[in-house]
């Protein structure tokens, strides 16, 4: 999934808040292709890992809930 730099701003929020939600996991409750996201502090992701958490939310029903949560 390649993104131009305008749809990476458009998703910026989502990318954001399921960052957010990602970092406030318990530890026993990160998948393995979740951690790298999780242990990055800086304010936006890079590209790569973007476009990794964005892929997660579209196959990880939980996940897609907790944003959503997260969002109200």
């Amino acid at each position: 999934m390649e993104l131009s730099e305008g749809v990476h701003r458009v998703l910026e929020p989502l990318v954001a808040a399921s960052h957010r939600v990602v970092r406030g996991l318990e530890d026993a409750d990160v998948p393995a292709r979740l951690r790298a996201i999780r242990a990055k502090s800086a304010r936006r992701l890079p590209p790569p890992l973007a476009k990794a958490l964005l892929a997660a939310l579209d196959e990880l029903d939980w996940l897609r809930a907790k944003v959503l949560e997260e969002g109200k």
